[in-house]
């Protein structure tokens, strides 16, 4: 592991062992869903951890003063944000691959869809 100056290596275990300990304190409905995942089917769930990451680190240093858990809120929900930005990135490219092929002559009359023939 590299020498790191600033500690990242300690605030990324720390962040690792805060999720892990609050992780079954998400809210959740009778059946178990998590809110995270009814605004992911709303597609509404990038926005709405955009904007708590974003209040979470406006908050740091009024609510209950320099609150660490904030903090650590803020970087939880920076990290579901990683989740929806590699989501997105995994479909734009999907699309462009088949819009890319679709229009290539040396593809034409090939399926280039994985799992298909």
């Amino acid at each position: 592991m590299p020498d790191m100056k600033f500690r990242e290596g300690q605030y990324v275990l720390e962040l690792k062992r805060y999720i892990d300990r609050t992780y079954k304190e998400h809210y959740s409905n009778k059946s178990g869903l998590q809110v995270q995942e009814i605004l992911k089917d709303l597609e509404i769930g990038k926005e709405f951890c955009q904007g708590n990451a974003i209040k979470y680190l406006m908050r740091y240093g009024k609510k209950k003063g320099y609150n660490r858990d904030d903090l650590m809120k803020a970087l939880h929900y920076t990290i579901l944000m990683m989740y929806y930005h590699d989501e997105k990135t995994e479909d734009d490219y999907s699309a462009l691959q088949k819009a890319q092929a679709a229009h290539d002559p040396y593809t034409k009359g090939f399926n280039t869809s994985e799992g298909e023939e």
